[in-house]
């Protein structure tokens, strides 16, 4: 939110608390009167931004004190902006200085995360200032000044080791459980397919080769081989994925009814279902991601329910006996 002033209002307050009982962050402009912070950024559980420069220093205009969450630039930042009143499709691309231009530096960086799985706005909260490269004078900075690239690959890197650390662990645990059980563990292509394409993606590694941002036309195609299945609806909408359609036992309950009649096919259901449990695993510690029903407790409640669910599918599917 770009727009604030120094007067509380009651309207305005109603607002924020409404957007925040729906689970969105706000993020607004802290002000440009180079004194305290103006509203609606100075409401709780607002993240108010400040204003810097090209040298890192605060700008001399940006509003300041406890509330400030985090610093972003905000000094001769060029955007796109219409002009003539936008009645003959006029724009410019001009220079211009205010924390107005600052905050949407950090909405964006926000909804980049958001495109990570990270949709709990408090995690979001939390992410972009533990990111932030930290300055000491917390009522300019608060936590300090955005880090884009630090919180996406911090996000980025995090979820890629705990989903094959718990995918890895689960496939130890199932076969350690199905040989005690006098059965054959039973882990080929099939598997591992199923166990990449719900747990890690099929080709988790292509954010970081830099491949989407020349892929063009392709790049829907592959951001879905890059990322699990379970998080594919975000690609759609954040707001579907709420509900948590694919990251849940739903994918693992239907490639059983498909192929586990198919002895052949079947290791594909179990690596579907390992994958979706170590994937639901990482929801569940992590603890960052938004849902429909019961916050951060109902998620986590949600996601072990459901991962427990597939592992007694994995274990079942996995036995060749």
């Amino acid at each position: 939110m770009s727009l604030g002033g120094p007067i509380k209002s009651q309207i305005l307050e109603d607002a924020v608390k409404h957007a925040v009982s729906k689970g969105v962050l706000i993020v607004a402009a802290a002000g440009n009167s180079g004194k305290s912070v103006g509203y609606p950024a100075a409401y709780p559980d607002v993240l108010a931004v400040s204003a810097t420069d090209s040298n890192d220093n605060i700008a001399w205009f940006s509003s300041r004190g406890p509330q400030i969450a985090i610093g972003a630039p905000g000094v001769a930042v060029t955007q796109q902006t219409i002009c003539n009143q936008g009645k003959d499709k006029c724009e410019v691309f001009g220079t211009f200085n205010g924390t107005s231009m600052a905050s949407p530096h950090v909405a964006g960086v926000a909804a980049l995360l958001v495109g990570e799985g990270v949709t709990d706005p408090g995690a979001l909260k939390d992410t972009l200032q533990s990111t932030a490269r930290p300055k000491s004078e917390k009522n300019l900075f608060g936590a300090g000044i955005l880090d884009a690239s630090a919180a996406t690959t911090h996000v980025f890197y995090t979820h890629l080791a705990l989903r094959l650390g718990a995918l890895a662990a689960l496939i130890a645990l199932v076969a350690m459980r199905i040989k005690r059980k006098n059965g054959k563990f039973g882990w080929g292509i099939g598997a591992t397919v199923g166990a990449l394409l719900t747990g890690v993606g099929l080709v988790p590694v292509l954010p970081i080769a830099g491949v989407l941002a020349r892929a063009g036309g392709l790049r829907p195609w592959l951001e879905m081989l890059a990322r699990p299945l379970g998080e594919w609806d975000i690609l759609f909408s954040a707001g579907i994925h709420r509900f948590l359609p694919l990251a849940s036992a739903l994918p693992a309950i239907a490639a059983s009814a498909l192929f586990f009649g198919s002895k052949r096919l079947r290791p594909i259901v179990g690596g579907i279902a390992l994958g979706s449990a170590a994937l639901l695993a990482q929801m569940a510690f992590s603890g960052e991601t938004a849902f429909f029903l019961g916050g951060a407790l109902g998620m986590r409640v949600f996601a072990v329910a459901n991962a427990a669910v597939c592992l007694w599918l994995g274990r079942m599917a996995l036995d060749k006996k």
